[in-house]
């Protein structure tokens, strides 16, 4: 769905999604819909890992330019703040961003765990230790 468009289609899709599913899903990304997000589990020897992948969409040149011929440079950044990750019944042990490598906050609010993000420059990972 991120190709329609009417932007507000993408709303009302994920909300059909949540209310089909009935349980919240176990990662949950509060941001403005400029912020892409995914999440990915990663396995290894030392455990296991969520991360969070975060991509600041905002195109400063408005998308003026032919779609087909246009090339996806940057001019500008423009950070965006506000962004939180919550985790639904997990218990990290660890939550940090990368690769700024700085610690996390979390904060316990009813079954979720909740970090809030320095504002968002282009893309980052929350990574959630488990």
């Amino acid at each position: 769905n991120y190709s329609y468009c009417y932007p507000y289609q993408r709303v009302i899709f994920a909300q059909a999604i949540k209310w089909a599913a009935r349980d919240p899903a176990p990662v949950a990304v509060e941001a403005p819909m400029c912020i892409q997000s995914t999440v990915f589990r990663q396995k290894d020897a030392d455990g296991e890992r969520l991360i969070v992948h975060l991509f600041n969409g905002i195109n400063t040149t408005s998308d003026h330019g032919l779609p087909e011929t246009a090339v996806p440079l940057r001019e500008d950044v423009v950070p965006v703040g506000g962004i939180k990750v919550r985790f639904h019944k997990l218990t990290p042990k660890r939550i940090h961003l990368e690769p700024e490598g700085v610690d996390l906050a979390p904060v316990q609010r009813d079954d979720w765990i909740e970090v809030s993000l320095p504002p968002l420059a282009v893309h980052s990972l929350v990574v959630a230790e488990m």
